[in-house]
C-alpha cells in the first residue's frame, strides 16, 4: 500500500507498532567522541517520513495549526528535567545552566512554532550507578524507572565513557509505556549554554533522522542519497532520490559526513554515484557540523516535527499525548530582580538564620535563589514569593557568601540573574519558627506576620524587673519600638502592627541582665 495523506494515520500506527520493543540505538553511529548515539531509523519510521514528505511536496501542510491565547501559531510542549547526581560529586547539571539552555532551546525552535515549557521543578536522582553510563542498559533502566507521563523526559547524565554527547528515541520506541515512552539522554558537558546538542536530540525525539543517514560512510552506493534534485536527469545519470533516500527531506542537501566537521575550514570532500560533489549544509541542527555552525531546521523538517506532535485532521501524531493537558498562559519575564536583603553593609546574620528579599519581576511565577561561597554551591531554593527565610545547616559561622536570584516562569527562562549580593554570617543561635525557649526567657513566635502578636515571658524573678526595658531594633541597629514593662511574671504581648516586613532584634534589659532574640516579620 502506498502511503498517502488519507491513509497516513493508519499507516503510521502500523509502522510504529513494528518498532516497539526494538533497541532504538542498535545502529547508532559512534564515530568520534562527543557524537550522537541515536539510531538510524528503521524501515517503518522511514515510510512514515516518506508519507509526510510526499504530502508536503504536493502542497499540503498537513500539521494542524494550534494557536495560543495570543493568537500565535505555537505548540507548547512540557519539558521534564531529570538531573542525576553521583554522591560526593558536583559534576551534575546545574540549575542556572538548565534554565539558560532551555531558553536557548526555545530560541532555536522558534521558527518551527514549537516551544518547550518547564514542567514542575527538576527531578533529582541521587544514584551514582545511573550517572556514569557505560552502555544502553542504564539509559533503559533510567527511563523505565523515572519517566513521567505526557512530558518530554530529558535525563542529564555523563555519557563520556560511551563517547557520546547525547541520544534520543524516535516516536514509538524506547523504554517505558506509551505516554511515558523514550526520551532524551544528555551528557552534562554537552548540555551547557551555547551547545546545540539538546536541539539536535530533540529533533530525533520529534522524528528527524540525521541528514547523512543512508549515505555515510559510502556515498557512492546506488541507494545512497544523490546530490541532484533533478527528476529528469539524462542517462546514464540517475535522477534525484531525495524523497526515498537519506533523511527523506528534499530541502536538506545530500550529506555524507557522519563525524564532526568544521564549517569554517576544509570539510571532507566526496562525490555521489553521478560524480556530483556533496555540499552538506552546515547550518542544519541535525547535521554533524560543529555547534557554532548550526542555526536552523529546514521547512520539511519543521513540518515533520509539527505533524509528529499535532497530527492532521485524519488522526493524531505519535507524540500528540504531549499536548494534554494544555499549558496555562504565561507572558515573558523580561526584567531581573534586585536584592534588598541582606542590605549592603548590614550586620552579619546568624549562620542558621538569614533573611533574603528581592524586588518583583513582572510575569515571574518563580525565583531561583542560589547561595555560593566562591564557586561552591552552598544551597539553592525555588521560591514563589519575593522573600526567603533560610534556617538550614548549610552555612558556617564567620564566613563570606554571595547570593543571586533569577526570576522565571515555565515558558520564560531567559531573564537575567540579579547582580550578586555579598553577606557574612556569625554564630548560629537556637531559634525556630515556634520561638526561643530558655529556662528564664520565652519568646514566640519568632517568625510572624505583620500584626500578629508577639508573646514573651520571664520565668525567673529578676531584681528590678518592675523596670524592664524592651527595645525592638532593625537590621541596622536602629530602635524602632521601645516599651517599659513593669511586670514580667505573666505572659506578655507585644503588638507588631507598626513593624514592616523584615528582620528585627527583640531586646529585654534590666540592669546587668539582658536577652536578645532575632525576629522575622513577614
Amino acid at each position: 500500500m502506498k502511503p498517502t495523506l488519507a491513509n497516513l494515520p493508519k499507516f503510521l500506527a502500523w509502522g510504529l507498532g513494528l518498532s516497539l520493543g526494538l533497541n532504538p540505538f542498535a545502529h547508532a553511529q559512534i564515530l568520534s567522541p562527543g557524537t550522537c548515539g541515536t539510531a538510524s531509523p528503521d524501515p517503518a519510521h522511514l515510510t512514515y517520513l516518506e508519507a509526510i514528505g510526499e504530502a508536503y511536496r504536493n502542497g499540503l501542510d498537513i500539521s494542524i495549526t494550534r494557536r495560543d491565547s495570543g493568537g500565535q501559531s505555537r505548540i507548547n510542549i512540557p519539558f521534564k528535567a531529570h538531573i542525576v547526581r553521583a554522591p560526593g560529586s558536583n559534576n551534575y547539571m546545574q540549575v542556572p545552566a538548565l534554565l539558560t539552555t532551555l531558553c536557548e532551546l526555545n530560541q532555536k525552535y522558534r521558527a518551527s512554532g514549537i516551544q518547550f515549557y518547564l514542567k514542575d521543578l527538576p527531578n533529582y536522582i541521587f544514584d551514582g550507578s545511573l550517572y556514569y553510563h557505560t552502555g544502553w542498559t542504564q539509559g533503559n533502566t533510567q527511563m523505565t524507572t523515572y519517566n513521567m507521563s505526557r512530558v518530554v523526559n530529558v535525563h542529564f547524565v555523563d555519557l563520556s565513557a560511551m563517547g557520546l554527547c547525547g541520544y534520543a528515541t524516535y516516536p514509538g520506541s524506547g523504554a517505558g509505556t506509551t505516554l511515558r515512552q523514550g526520551g532524551l539522554m544528555m551528557s552534562v558537558s554537552c548540555s551547557q549554554p551555547g551547545n546545540t546538542t539538546l536541539a539536535h536530540e530533540m529533533g530525533h525525539y520529534l522524528a528527524l533522522p540525521h541528514p547523512f543517514d543512508g549515505t555515510s560512510p559510502q556515498p557512492q552506493g546506488v541507494f545512497a542519497e544523490r546530490v541532484t534534485r533533478n527528476s529528469n536527469e539524462p542517462a546514464p545519470r540517475l535522477n534525484s532520490n531525495c524523497a526515498i533516500a537519506g533523511d527523506r527531506f528534499c530541502d536538506t542537501p545530500a550529506d555524507f559526513i557522519g563525524n564532526r566537521w568544521p564549517c569554517n575550514g576544509a570539510a571532507p570532500q566526496d562525490t555521489d554515484i553521478n560524480g556530483d560533489a556533496f555540499r552538506p549544509d552546515a547550518t542544519l541542527f541535525m547535521s554533524y557540523s560543529y555547534d557554532n555552525c548550526q542555526n536552523k531546521f529546514s521547512a520539511e523538517q519543521m513540518n515533520v516535527m509539527r505533524y509528529t506532535l499535532t497530527g492532521s485532521s485524519g488522526g493524531n501524531g505519535p507524540r500528540s499525548y504531549l499536548l494534554l493537558p494544555s499549558m496555562p498562559a504565561y507572558d515573558s519575564v523580561r526584567s531581573s530582580s534586585i536584592l534588598i536583603e541582606p542590605a549592603i553593609g548590614a550586620p552579619a546574620s546568624p549562620a542558621n538564620w538569614v533573611y533574603f528579599k528581592w524586588t518583583t519581576a513582572p510575569n515571574a511565577t518563580m525565583y531561583y535563589v542560589r547561595v555560593v561561597r566562591g564557586i561552591t554551591l552552598m544551597f539553592e531554593r525555588w521560591v514563589s514569593d519575593t522573600s526567603l527565610l533560610y534556617t538550614g545547616p548549610d552555612l558556617t559561622s564567620n564566613s563570606n557568601y554571595s547570593v543571586t536570584v533569577k526570576p522565571f516562569n515555565p515558558v520564560s527562562t531567559c531573564a537575567s540573574t540579579s547582580p550578586s549580593r555579598s553577606f557574612t554570617t556569625t554564630t548560629p543561635f537556637g531559634l525556630s519558627t515556634s520561638g526561643l525557649i530558655e529556662e528564664d526567657f520565652r519568646v514566640y513566635p519568632t517568625v510572624l506576620r505583620q500584626g500578629e502578636p508577639l508573646f514573651w515571658k520571664i520565668e525567673e524573678k529578676i531584681p528590678g524587673s518592675e523596670s524592664l526595658s524592651i527595645n525592638i531594633r532593625n537590621m541596622h541597629g536602629q530602635t524602632v519600638m521601645h516599651r517599659r514593662a513593669f511586670s514580667a511574671d505573666d505572659l506578655q504581648t507585644f503588638p507588631t502592627e507598626s513593624l514592616t516586613p523584615g528582620i528585627y532584634t527583640f531586646e529585654a534589659q534590666c540592669g546587668l541582665w539582658s536577652k536578645a532574640v532575632r525576629l522575622v516579620v513577614q
